[in-house]
């Protein structure tokens, strides 16, 4: 296994962590069931255990090695900084946040992830930025081998072309994935609406949903067809808190619900 994938696996048990699995309630912050919960801690311990694995087995053969995650943040949020460092604690990966200020330009955070990527002793690289700030340039200035959120033009297309061996998909998107095959098992002929997802995130669900078989819509929640398509939909991934002014009496009873925002961890 490569390093990154190491880094890629935290990063994939801080996923996880958002993610609270619910049946006929609405997505809104402190509404999660116990049993909700209980999948949540359940599906990040699991990982937690696989990456301790990991590590344990490169660290054998090399005692002094010491995998490193660097996750370069343009803004004042220190919730995921805290989260990412819990976790990462917890497995024994070394995690550097580069904190830049909000604002900090286009090209200042290019030339950030390229001295990142040409310094050996990191061996993942993951952006927690402003969708603004997400620009084609930022995403692409990661090196593939070091892109351990899968958002680089050359892991998507990997993925999008089935070439799941040799690129770096979402955790946020795996950790979707493994969450619904424990909530409803198969996806397979269900209509899952992505809602509030965008960019990478949205690509990797989408190509992940659709290779198992479900059927996948995408909206805003500012949506005319936003009643319409929560009616119809077997399965909801939100992707940042639901607004008071959309009624829970929109989403059908039974509806399994994912929450995959950073935010839901502060309930």
């Amino acid at each position: 296994m490569r390093v990154s994938a190491l880094c890629r696996l935290s990063r994939g048990a801080a996923a996880a962590a958002p993610l609270a699995g619910r049946k006929g309630t609405a997505p809104r912050r402190g509404t999660a069931s116990a049993w909700g919960r209980w999948e949540k801690q359940q599906a990040a311990g699991e990982i937690i255990q696989s990456s301790k694995k990991v590590l344990a087995s490169l660290q054998k053969g090399h005692p002094t090695f010491k995998p490193t995650l660097a996750i370069v943040q343009a803004s004042d949020e220190d919730l995921v900084q805290e989260i990412n460092q819990n976790f990462a604690k917890e497995i024994g990966l070394h995690v550097i946040h580069i904190c830049l200020p909000q604002g900090t330009s286009e090209d200042e955070i290019v030339g950030e992830i390229l001295r990142l990527n040409e310094d050996p002793t990191v061996h993942g690289v993951a952006l927690h930025l402003s969708e603004n700030a997400c620009s084609s340039k930022i995403l692409n200035a990661v090196k593939p081998e070091k892109d351990v959120d899968g958002v680089s033009d050359v892991n998507l297309g990997r993925l999008v072309r089935g070439d799941t061996y040799s690129c770096s998909v979402s955790p946020t998107a795996s950790a979707v994935m493994e969450l619904l095959e424990k909530l409803v098992k198969t996806v397979d002929g269900k209509k899952v609406l992505l809602v509030e997802i965008c960019g990478p995130l949205e690509a990797s669900l989408q190509c992940l949903l659709q290779r198992k078989g479900a059927m996948t819509m995408s909206c805003q929640w500012k949506t005319q067809q936003l009643q319409s398509k929560l009616h119809q939909a077997d399965v909801v991934v939100v992707g940042s808190t639901k607004p008071k002014e959309i009624p829970v009496s929109w989403i059908r009873p039974g509806t399994t619900i994912v929450d995959c925002y950073p935010d839901f961890l502060s309930v």
